[in-house]
């Protein structure tokens, strides 16, 4: 092979890899297939070819291609096996779907996901690469969701991937109180849990950047990040954000501490840059926040009904379908068939998955898919050395996206969530095999 041919092969899939990172959360996507329930748009229906998976495929081909030309012998961890198990669970899970082209479409992104698993801990990249694109990421959907808050709309795009959103409008999320309703900010993403979920872990990235950096240039722009990525955290109002957020500083603080038996200046600085723009914004509308973290008015009510009817749902489910499961990507549809029979139908944006990722898997893909999904979880956590620092800076994202994963489905359910996790996870995974 030339040496041009070589340098294309090495280099190559770690600038995609930071492409896919930084563009992950622009949701550009052509629809194929357009998911309808009720005469009205379906989101857990629809098929559709995102930009994204474009640069997932070519990041694909080319590390391939890198893995042959280094001649290592390739082999598959406990972790990797089970994701592969998962994907297997998956397909015969299809045969018990009412929709099977739509279970189809889903298994092809759980695959995707898994894809992106097996293939990034086998290639060579700089770490500190992969946490500049998150960062870089974060900071610009931070300012396009702090403009959104002050301008209380969102102007949507087909060339993005954005739809329009306004706070007079229903279904759009909003805080309400006395003062009328106040937009929660979306950045790029569908919903301000996904962007809030996103700001989090490149929040905690961020932190340990600045506690590791090595000139006092890049410690600037750090600081100056953090102070970008809070508000912009704030700006989402998504409390299973801040909760994620607030456990994995917990964790990062106690982990340091015990490890160096003091507070580094640098974790004390990191930590101010962090919290004040949060608490700032907090201080100047103290309404919001109270509404939010209360939930007592009529929005936070419905908001928890809804949560609670939605696991009660599950249930049902799982009452007749606890080995077999719905099929993947099928929890929506069988909710409806269901209301058909019982001559009970909901509004489109009615229909939704649990919210919470470990009863939505054992809806979908039965006993054997949640036992798969959670000995995964713990092969991946398990075995892991809490003095070694690459893997922890790692481990803190896992924490963080397994604590959502309790209060939301989009890991599991929309394909920027589905990414997102499986990308932490082979992060995590590679340094585990690198250590």
């Amino acid at each position: 092979m030339t040496p041009v041919k070589s340098t294309i092969l090495h280099h190559l899939p770690i600038w995609l890899l930071m492409a896919i990172v930084f563009c992950l959360p622009w949701q550009i996507r052509w629809i194929a297939v357009p998911g309808i329930i009720n005469n009205a748009p379906w989101e857990y229906g629809t098929v559709s070819l995102y930009g994204l998976d474009i640069l997932i495929l070519l990041f694909l081909l080319f590390a391939c291609g890198q893995i042959k030309q280094s001649q290592r012998r390739f082999h598959f961890s406990l972790s990797q096996v089970l994701a592969l198990f998962i994907v297997i669970i998956a397909f015969f899970s299809t045969s018990f779907a009412s929709e099977r082209s739509i279970a189809l479409f889903w298994l092809l992104k759980l695959a995707e996901g898994v894809a992106l698993f097996l293939c990034i801990p086998a290639i060579h990249f700089s770490q500190q690469r992969i946490r500049l694109a998150f960062i870089a990421s974060g900071v610009i959907q931070s300012i396009l969701a702090l403009i959104q808050f002050f301008m209380q709309s969102v102007v949507g795009s087909k060339w993005v991937g954005m739809a329009t959103q306004s706070p007079a409008t229903l279904g759009v999320q909003v805080v309400e109180g006395p003062w009328g309703r106040v937009l929660r900010s979306y950045g790029s993403l569908p919903h301000p849990n996904m962007l809030g979920g996103l700001l989090a872990v490149c929040m905690l990235i961020c932190i340990v950047a600045y506690i590791e950096a090595s000139s006092r240039r890049f410690r600037g722009a750090c600081t100056a990040a953090l102070l970008v990525l809070s508000s912009g955290l704030w700006s989402t109002f998504s409390r299973q954000a801040w909760i994620a957020t607030g456990v994995g500083i917990a964790v990062l603080i106690a982990y340091i501490f015990l490890r160096e038996k003091l507070f580094p200046r640098r974790l004390v600085a990191s930590l101010l840059y962090a919290v004040l723009p949060f608490l700032l914004l907090s201080a100047i509308f103290p309404a919001l926040v109270l509404t939010r973290t209360q939930a007592q008015n009529r929005l936070e009510e419905r908001s928890l009904h809804e949560r609670a009817q939605y696991a009660q749902e599950s249930l049902d489910i799982l009452h007749d379908n606890w080995i077999t499961g719905v099929g993947i990507g099928n929890y929506t549809v069988y909710v409806h068939e269901k209301d058909i029979d019982n001559h009970h139908e909901q509004p489109a944006w009615a229909y939704q998955p649990v919210h919470a990722v470990p009863l939505l898997i054992f809806s979908e893909l039965g006993l054997f898919g949640i036992l798969a999904w959670l000995w995964f979880l713990m092969s991946l956590l398990w075995h892991w050395h809490w003095k070694n620092e690459r893997i922890f800076i790692w481990m803190l994202p896992m924490f963080m996206l397994l604590i959502i994963a309790l209060f939301d489905h989009y890991l599991w359910s929309l394909h920027f969530g589905i990414i997102f996790f499986w990308l932490c996870a082979a992060f995590l995974e590679r340094e585990k095999e690198h250590a």
